[in-house]
């Protein structure tokens, strides 16, 4: 996959053997950081690096790494010792959010469509859960503790008889915002979270409600 990247941008030969040095030796750092740091600390890091990079979003050309893999693209972002550039390493974390933000936002209305017509959201969490797997270790860690084990609950509670609970939910829009955390590497920054936030919630209110703010819904009955 890498390879296809890099040769989609027709680099010289020497070039990408450079690139692909600097990649592994990313990788190894990431393995040996991954394996020394629990989950908390992992998120600590992980919010510490991106903090750094924050400061010099402006500028940086955010198609540089368009399409690669998730996984690179968080070695490249993640990489404190020299691999990469500044510039590179925003320029990965903007193409990462730039895809969580797609996958989010098409997730969501998977999402409601599943609820308009099962009053539910089982398939959801099996795709969030799934999601949430697939992403590199450094990524998981970001996400609230438990978060794999709360889907999970959620699902044995969709299988079951019992009331499905989301707690203090208004409208299924809420289910879904409760259900995909907010994550540091979701967003460079705050116009990023901004536009994206009030696209998504738009489009949730046209299909749901005809553009219009839904009436306050005791989340204590389920969703049933």
């Amino acid at each position: 996959m890498l390879k296809q990247h890099l040769l989609a941008q027709r680099l010289p030969i020497a070039l990408f053997h450079c690139f692909a040095r600097q990649l592994g030796a990313a990788a190894a750092r990431a393995q040996t950081r991954d394996a020394a740091l629990d989950p908390q600390f992992l998120g600590q890091k992980a919010s510490q690096v991106l903090t750094e990079l924050s400061g010099s979003v402006g500028g940086v050309d955010s198609r540089s790494f368009e399409g690669m893999p998730r996984d690179q693209l968080a070695l490249i972002t993640y990489a404190e010792h020299g691999e990469f550039t500044v510039e590179e390493r925003v320029s990965a974390w903007q193409e990462t959010a730039r895809q969580e933000q797609l996958w989010r936002q098409s997730a969501a209305t998977r999402a409601l469509d599943e609820y308009s017509s099962t009053g539910k959201m089982t398939g959801f969490c099996g795709e969030a859960l799934a999601h949430f797997k697939s992403l590199p270790v450094i990524e998981q860690a970001q996400y609230p503790t438990g978060y794999a084990d709360d889907l999970l609950g959620k699902i044995d509670l969709d299988s079951s008889d019992a009331p499905v609970i989301y707690a203090q939910a208004a409208s299924p829009m809420e289910i879904v915002r409760g259900l995909l955390p907010e994550a540091a590497f979701v967003r460079v920054s705050k116009s990023d979270e901004s536009t994206t936030d009030a696209r998504g919630r738009q489009i949730m209110l046209d299909r749901l409600y005809g553009g219009r703010e839904p009436p306050f819904m005791d989340g204590a009955e389920g969703i049933r």
